[in-house]
């Protein structure tokens, strides 16, 4: 049916609906070595006769443009308000053969789409705008000069074709040790046994003056080190005291130099994935549960 969304349930990735954590790895196409190379997309989507763009060829010069990919991120619902209003966002990260992009829904949209976006899952978007990214100075959390906006007539619904060379998450995990030596605000991946999981805390950002919520958990591999990372708003309940002992993967958490070195959280960028089926997650358990594991760690 044209334009329909059609529900794909999922016994693996179970999500929360607030905040789009991710309880366990949904296994995704490894890539690398066999995986065919990226092909131009020519092919018409036959339900409505409109061109499929590859994500590196879309450009907001162009008219609402339809595409097929994989969501890979998915923040959660952020809420804001302000002297013009109060409202609600969230974004969500897509892949194709070629590239990555960023969509992000307002409101309307937040309803419309949000818990029926299943991270691991392909779909076909309709209609959706493109927009030029004003990067701030400093950012360098997304690298895609355009992002997407989801409108009130775009329609998105299951991709029922040949999934397997589009690609899934990559990380590239870095140490704890690396980590001392990465620069302040470097985004990086890291896996870790998680140690201990704080209580929820507020702290005002003395820049806009607004209260934040935070939680604060400590992991840590088998350089020896452990690292305390920040879980701000939408991301604290995808680690809970329940996860303790338990390896999880961070992709896309910001290094901090203040009051020590530390990881934090960002806002449609981090994905969090415990107990992983992930290279080296095994043998990170291994190591945890052995002589050198937890009464051989110290604070980074």
């Amino acid at each position: 049916m044209p334009g329909s969304v059609q529900k794909k349930s999922s016994q693996q990735g179970q999500e929360n609906t607030e905040t789009g954590g991710i309880r366990q790895h949904r296994e995704e196409p490894a890539g690398g070595e066999g995986m065919q190379a990226p092909q131009k997309n020519e092919q018409l989507d036959t339900s409505g006769m409109v061109k499929i763009s590859d994500l590196t060829d879309m450009n907001p010069h162009e008219n609402e443009q339809c595409f097929v990919a994989r969501v890979v991120r998915k923040s959660g619902i952020k809420h804001w308000e302000n002297q013009k209003g109060s409202g609600k966002l969230f974004d969500v990260s897509v892949r194709d053969e070629t590239g990555e992009i960023r969509i992000t829904g307002f409101n309307n949209e937040v309803d419309a789409f949000y818990n029926i976006l299943i991270y691991g899952d392909v779909y076909v978007f309709r209609c959706i705008c493109v927009e030029l990214v004003e990067h701030r100075e400093g950012s360098e959390e997304f690298s895609n000069m355009y992002k997407c906006v989801f409108l009130e007539h775009s329609s998105m619904e299951t991709f029922e074709g040949d999934t397997e060379n589009i690609p899934g998450i990559e990380f590239s995990f870095r140490s704890i040790e690396e980590i001392e030596r990465a620069k302040e605000r470097d985004i990086v991946d890291v896996l870790g046994v998680v140690e201990s999981v704080g209580e929820v805390g507020r702290i005002v950002i003395k820049s806009t003056m607004r209260e934040m919520e935070k939680k604060e958990i400590t992991i840590a591999d088998s350089s020896g080190l452990s690292i305390i990372v920040t879980l701000w708003s939408e991301s604290m309940s995808f680690v809970s005291e329940n996860d303790v002992g338990c390896v999880a993967a961070f992709k896309g958490v910001r290094v901090s130099k203040y009051d020590g070195i530390r990881l934090g959280t960002l806002f449609g960028i981090t994905v969090i994935i415990v107990n992983p089926d992930l290279p080296g997650a095994k043998e990170l358990r291994k190591w945890y549960a052995g002589p050198d594991g937890r009464n051989g760690i110290r604070m980074s």
